[in-house]
Parts: C-alpha cells; sequence; structure tokens
C-alpha cells in the first residue's frame, strides 16, 4: 500500500473522518469515496474478524445498514497519529 501523501495532514484526517460520520449517519456506503485501498482491511472493535478488501467493506456497510436503519454515530474523540486517524465514538 503507497504511503498517504505529504498533504495528508491532521486537518485533512480530521475532514476525512468527519466525511466519513457523515456518510454513516446518511446510511450511504458509497458517498463520499470511501479512503479505502482496494486491499485495505477494516476491523471493528465488536466484529470477531477483520474483513479485507474494499468492496468486502462495502458491502458490510450497506449490509450494517440495513439490519440497524436507526444508528447514528457521534464522534468523542478523534486520535490522530501520522497518516493515520481513528475515532471513539
Amino acid at each position: 500500500m503507497p504511503p498517504c501523501p505529504a498533504s495528508a495532514t491532521a486537518h485533512t484526517l480530521r475532514k476525512v473522518a468527519e466525511k466519513q460520520v457523515g456518510a454513516i449517519n446518511a446510511r450511504d456506503a458509497h458517498a463520499p469515496p470511501p479512503p479505502y485501498y482496494d486491499d485495505a482491511l477494516n476491523w471493528q472493535v465488536a466484529d470477531d474478524d477483520p474483513v479485507a478488501r474494499r468492496q468486502a467493506i462495502l458491502e458490510e456497510l450497506v449490509s450494517f445498514y440495513r439490519a440497524y436503519p436507526e444508528s447514528f454515530t457521534w464522534v468523542k474523540n478523534l486520535f490522530e497519529v501520522g497518516t493515520w486517524a481513528t475515532l471513539v465514538e
């Protein structure tokens, strides 16, 4: 996986995370373009196993939105380290 460009500052990571939370709350797995590489690995704390590959991650998001249509995410904390960010809801 190529590294994030030097322009991927904490400010940019925060904006990406905020857009992703907005897409989650809109239950739209395809808006804005998810920040996943084709070979991404996504692990949610509530899940036993990570989901591999961008398409599988998008399919899991769609399934989640169907199963929990009233779900809502809000950000309590956003942690940023270099080119990585994680949020606590």
